[in-house]
């Protein structure tokens, strides 16, 4: 048995709503995409942020373009990233300011 090999598109946020599940902001995400001149839509749910208009990549069954599947383009690991980052630069102010809080002693 082979495996279906699924094509991928460009497609666009067209609305996505936030809402709190367990304590974190998830978001129901919709979005559209054309094969072959004729648009279809779908949507998914996730923690990462996306905003109408953004950018996505969607999956795709080539003999019937309305299945398709969001493919997950790292934006999860983007949000992580800038905070950890923000975490880090609040450590090393707080840290700067216990340095200078002693050395002024």
């Amino acid at each position: 048995m082979t495996k279906k090999v699924w094509h991928g598109v460009q497609g666009k946020v067209t609305e996505a709503t936030a809402r709190i599940t367990r304590g974190r902001v998830q978001y129901a995400v919709k979005f559209a995409y054309e094969v072959q001149d004729r648009s279809y839509t779908g949507s998914f749910y996730t923690f990462a942020a996306y905003e109408a208009g953004d950018p996505v990549v969607v999956r795709y069954d080539p003999d019937r373009p309305e299945w398709n599947n969001f493919a997950a383009q790292g934006r999860g690991r983007r949000v992580v990233t800038f905070g950890v980052v923000c975490f880090l630069l609040l450590l090393l102010l707080a840290l700067a300011g216990v340095y200078l809080r002693l050395k002024g002693r």
